[in-house]
């Protein structure tokens, strides 16, 4: 056993203790404090494959209810109930939002057309062609962020 009744990475490989995951970090601690030059890293490979399969992945404690409530609401902040969302789903199932995206995207296809490499970068269409990608993707952007609240994203 090493110093404080603890045991080394030695004897965790060679014995059926369960590793918790309190003793990784002295794990980790030791193997870096005692294998600092490269033959004793590629020696010590073969004692971490063992150590991996041992580890016991200690469950993270977030009660049941908090975590049944939070898979409920969208990005984990937007219940269901929520105006907010409410008004996003709402947006989302508007004929009109939806007929706006889609001149939006045409528009946008007939604007990919137009800009070639061709037009002079300092020319007055490179300007309204610029101003305009990134004007679309403002608009994609709040598309995306209003669909996904909607839809209970995350």
């Amino acid at each position: 056993m090493s110093a404080g009744g603890k045991k080394s990475l030695y004897e965790l490989t060679n014995s059926d203790t369960i590793i918790k995951n309190s003793d990784i970090y002295e794990i980790t601690n030791e193997i870096t404090t005692q294998h600092t030059n490269v033959l004793n890293v590629i020696n010590i490979v073969p004692y971490l494959n063992t150590v991996k399969n041992k580890i016991e992945i200690e469950p993270v404690s977030i009660p049941m209810q908090i975590w049944n409530e939070m898979k409920k609401s969208s990005f984990f902040i937007f219940h269901k109930d929520s105006d907010f969302r409410k008004h996003c789903t709402t947006i989302k199932n508007n004929n009109h939002f939806n007929n706006f995206i889609l001149c939006i995207i045409m528009i946008s296809s007939v604007q990919l057309v137009i800009d070639t490499p061709d037009l002079n970068p300092d020319g007055q269409i490179s300007f309204i062609i610029f101003w305009l990608d990134k004007t679309y993707t403002l608009i994609f952007c709040i598309e995306m962020t209003v669909k996904m609240i909607a839809l209970d994203a995350f």
